[in-house]
């Protein structure tokens, strides 16, 4: 789905046809004990140029109307900023970077290169932010350096 109806992105799929999937597939998969939606865009919080956050897509409050009260948690990316909200009771997750262009002012911003880590488990899904930096090149350690250090 994109954000502006108007301004379709190029592909095979139009606004009305990926409405259409969801319906079906969500209909076909009703008693699923967790829905995981990936989506790119956070149309839940839409926002415009002029800072006003929190306006909701239209095209969105059909697809949440779709997932009813099942047990879901939905992901978008787009923003390049990690933010956490919560609606209906359930998380709604926009993800930072994973290398992409960011000021990476840290997390307070919700500005750095991570992956989400997320489990499965019987009450739902947890889920950790692994950054970047705290993940170790292959060549941290070699024959060189220790022998370096003796």
């Amino acid at each position: 789905m994109v954000g502006d109806p108007s301004n379709p992105v190029p592909g095979p799929w139009q606004q009305a046809d990926q409405l259409s999937y969801i319906e079906h597939v969500l209909g076909d998969h009703e008693d699923a004990r967790w829905t995981i939606v990936l989506i790119h865009q956070p149309l839940w919080d839409a926002g415009d140029p002029d800072g006003d956050v929190g306006k909701v897509d239209s095209d969105w409050l059909r697809v949440e109307a779709l997932l009813g009260e099942r047990n879901y948690t939905v992901f978008a990316g787009h923003t390049h900023q990690y933010k956490q909200t919560l609606r209906h009771d359930r998380k709604y997750i926009t993800l930072a970077t994973t290398g992409g262009s960011s000021p990476l002012r840290g997390p307070l911003y919700g500005e750095f290169d991570h992956v989400a880590l997320v489990h499965m488990s019987a009450d739902g899904p947890t889920i950790a932010n692994l950054t970047l930096d705290g993940i170790l090149a292959d060549d941290v350690a070699t024959q060189e350096s220790q022998l370096a250090l003796r």
